[in-house]
């Protein structure tokens, strides 16, 4: 009596492997002696993709394009099937770069194994399996890396985001290793922080429907609510174990991305999305080194990878550098006085981060001004001979001369290089649009702000005394080093001198490009309160002493009298100082030591 067998089939390796060997082993198990003329075993595997879709009246019509991947068979001589369990091997060799086992709306990428025993005269047994196919398993290429939103950092008030991963691949069911950060936080109304892992299917013809369509979307919360400005948040999320890993087929391909989105209430989600290869899983004899043996090495984002670039500038610039206060310093001390050079970051609202050097310097004296042009501008401005200066930047001063030693054509050169410059007596301002994002962008300001403020503080004392000045400057000099001053040549002015034991200064007032008084300066203790009293004693003690100069007073802790202008040579004051600093004591409440004090 002839019966139908049944069929068990066993797959090894499963899934399959492109580019190698398939062992299919068939175990027919028959009740009865059947005679059959053949077992027929043959692996098809076919790509069907949907061209296109058409409307006939009420009716929809999908149109496929169908291609054949694989086919592959066997057949057997006839025999008979005795009673008991009877076993078939059969061995396919699979095609290189065949396509994994696929499926989405738009595709269908199967291979099926079909069995049919033909038995005579009887009704034959016929089964269809599914054999899956993947990815053939392969080393993950590239290092970390690191993706940003805009190119050279933040852009006015857009939100900005940063991306790092361990590596920008992934074995199935591995995981992801990175951290984000964003900046200009303040200005979005963050709801979470979301990761998203995406699988793109795309057409290689353009003619199909639907040529790109977003397939698969895994989604974890990283965070509810706003991050703070520039913290990197780092994150560990597993890839989805049965994904299938990116292919290219004949019509249809699969890709793979990370995708970071802000989700804002109120406003337009802002996503970076940034590609991921994805592999199939290797076999632990394959891939002795774990990931897990070691510590993931994700580049820094967000503050930190500012700070990394801001240290490195510093270093090569030779400059100070504060990382809490993302601040560069220097100093500068020479005979002219020197003087000092910060670099910071300055967020300018719409316009965006800024970088800012601020240059300080002693006072200069010669009422210098130096800003952007603007059509409104009526006063005169020092005529530098300059066109490209002078298209720009308007610069005034006292006497043209003095203005023309400090702004020589190098600096001239070197300032208009800022896309922002304010110049005046004490320092100057220097900035350009730009984030510290980059390191050559800011390597480049920094140099170029280095080079002016040593050409700035250079040219100090190169400045010429005012013309009334010029025959007795030699005077003022001469006392200034005679009293251990510093002489400020633009007005002229004596810092930090000494006068019997007393801290002094002495220099030109000046008026509308005049000089109206020469003016003495002593040094009282802060403290000193300004009441009624102080004034009586300041009056009697001025009369006792019978001091010349106009109405000694006192202003902002100092003991301050004036004289008459131009002064020629100090020390013809000689007398009327001595009277000044026993004032000064008087004031404080000393009493002179010796019979003529």
């Amino acid at each position: 009596m002839r019966s139908r067998p049944k069929i068990q089939l066993f797959l090894a390796p499963t899934p399959a492997l492109p580019g190698r060997s398939l062992r299919a082993e068939l175990v027919l198990s028959s009740r009865s002696d059947t005679p059959c003329d053949a077992i027929d075993v043959r692996l098809v595997g076919t790509e069907r993709r949907l061209r296109s879709v058409v409307l006939a009246g009420n009716v929809t019509s999908a149109h496929y394009e169908t291609f054949p991947h694989v086919s592959l068979g066997l057949r057997t001589k006839p025999q008979v099937l005795t009673k008991g369990e009877h076993r078939v091997s059969v061995n396919f060799d699979l095609p290189e770069g065949i396509p994994p086992s696929f499926e989405s709306s738009n595709s269908t990428i199967e291979y099926e194994l079909d069995v049919h025993v033909v038995i005579p005269w009887w009704r034959d047994r016929r089964e269809r399996y599914l054999v899956p196919v993947c990815v053939p398993p392969r080393a993950a290429k590239g290092k970390s890396k690191t993706y940003c939103s805009h190119q050279g950092g933040p852009h006015g008030k857009e939100l900005y985001t940063e991306l790092s991963l361990e590596k920008p691949s992934v074995e199935r069911g591995g995981t992801v290793v990175g951290a984000i950060s964003f900046a200009n936080v303040q200005w979005s109304r963050f709801r979470r922080v979301e990761l998203a892992f995406v699988g793109v299917e795309s057409t290689i013809d353009p003619g199909f429907t639907r040529p790109v369509d977003e397939v698969v979307r895994h989604v974890v919360v990283l965070k509810e609510g706003a991050p703070s400005e520039g913290e990197p948040l780092p994150f560990r999320v597993k890839f989805p174990e049965k994904a299938v890993p990116a292919f290219r087929g004949r019509y249809t391909s699969l890709a793979w991305f990370v995708e970071v989105r802000a989700v804002i209430a109120l406003g337009s989600d802002v996503t970076l999305t940034v590609p991921l290869d994805v592999l199939e899983r290797r076999l632990e004899d394959e891939n002795p080194q774990s990931s897990r043996s070691r510590l993931p090495r994700v580049p820094p984002v967000g503050k930190e990878r500012r700070a990394l670039v801001w240290a490195e500038v510093a270093t090569r610039a030779g400059l100070v550098n504060d990382a809490e206060r993302e601040r560069m310093t220097s100093k500068r001390t020479d005979a002219s006085g020197g003087g000092e050079l910060a670099i910071t970051l300055e967020h300018r609202g719409k316009d965006g981060l800024w970088t800012v050097a601020s240059l300080r310097w002693p006072r200069l004296g010669i009422e210098l001004s130096v800003g952007e042009r603007k059509w409104l501008d009526w006063k005169k401005a020092v005529d530098l001979d300059d066109a490209s200066f002078a298209e720009r930047l308007l610069a005034r001063g006292r006497e043209d001369a003095q203005v023309h030693a400090f702004l020589d054509a190098q600096t001239r050169r070197t300032l208009l290089g800022f896309t922002q410059v304010t110049v005046d007596d004490e320092g100057c301002m220097l900035a350009s649009p730009g984030t510290a994002h980059e390191f050559t962008d800011l390597l480049a300001f920094v140099t170029r702000a280095v080079d002016a403020f040593h050409q700035l503080v250079g040219r100090a004392g190169k400045i010429p005394p005012p013309a009334r000045f010029a025959a007795s400057i030699d005077a003022w000099q001469r006392f200034a080093r005679e009293h251990g001053g510093r002489l400020e040549l633009g007005r002229p002015y004596i810092h930090d001198a000494t006068w019997d034991r007393e801290p002094m200064e002495l220099g030109t007032r000046w008026i509308d490009g005049e000089p109206s008084a020469t003016l003495a300066r002593f040094r009282l203790p802060p403290d000193l309160a300004d009441t009624a009293d102080l004034a009586s004693l300041l009056q009697t003690k001025a009369a006792e002493l019978q001091i010349a100069a106009n109405a000694p007073r006192i202003v902002r802790g100092h003991l301050e009298a004036t004289f008459a202008a131009p002064l020629a040579d100090p020390s013809v004051l000689g007398p009327e100082l001595d009277r000044l600093a026993v004032l000064a004591r008087a004031l404080r409440g000393e009493r002179e030591g010796g019979p003529y004090r």
